[in-house]
């Protein structure tokens, strides 16, 4: 049952609750527990629950949508000014048949003007190998402008293409390459 095994620091109450740490007899997971209830959760195969004690993925994190649903926080410590990362996720790829291992696209939240009011940006494109994805290809502006090769959206939506061999071709909608709605700059 879920008392067997053993327990680490020991604090098991009357009403039966555990506090501490816990590991099963089937070795089928490690918890740790407070106030009767298992909290976080790494199971036999080194995936890790947190709020579920069968988690599907390396990391499952549950909390019933009715509590404010489950949650990840970032967290940055200290003052912050522009264009400082305050937080990030990212991508790695350690596949070297071709050696390219590193960090392939990332997602960051950056420091506005004033070390405040944040950005989001999208990164892609490892410029090198072993080098982090450094281009921008998204950019969400604190003021909710969203840009797609700039990191200065003048507009709700701004899309600069400096590197296409076609500069005019900047938006595209259609079914395919040669078919659809474009909008263009004669400059």
């Amino acid at each position: 049952g879920d008392k067997d095994g053993f327990i680490f620091h020991d604090l098991y109450t009357a009403g039966g609750n555990y506090y501490g740490y816990k590991a099963f007899s089937s070795a089928t997971r490690l918890s740790t527990v407070t106030d009767g209830v298992e909290r976080l959760t790494v199971d036999v195969n080194g995936k890790v629950g947190i709020g579920t004690t069968v988690p599907a993925q390396q990391l499952e994190i549950t909390k019933a949508g009715t509590a404010g649903g489950a949650i990840i926080r970032l967290k940055s410590t200290g003052e912050t000014s522009a264009n400082n990362n305050i937080g990030k996720i990212e991508f790695y790829n350690s596949d070297t048949t071709d050696n390219s291992a590193g960090i392939m696209a990332s997602i960051k939240a950056i420091a506005g003007p004033s070390g405040g009011e944040g950005h989001l940006q999208f990164l892609t494109d490892m410029p090198s190998e072993g080098a982090d994805a450094a281009t921008v290809a998204l950019h969400i502006h604190s003021n909710a402008n969203v840009g797609i090769g700039t990191t200065n959206p003048q507009g709700k939506l701004s899309i600069i293409d400096t590197a296409s061999s076609n500069s005019l071709r900047k938006f595209h909608v259609g079914r395919s390459t040669n078919a659809g709605l474009y909008i263009t700059d004669n400059d």
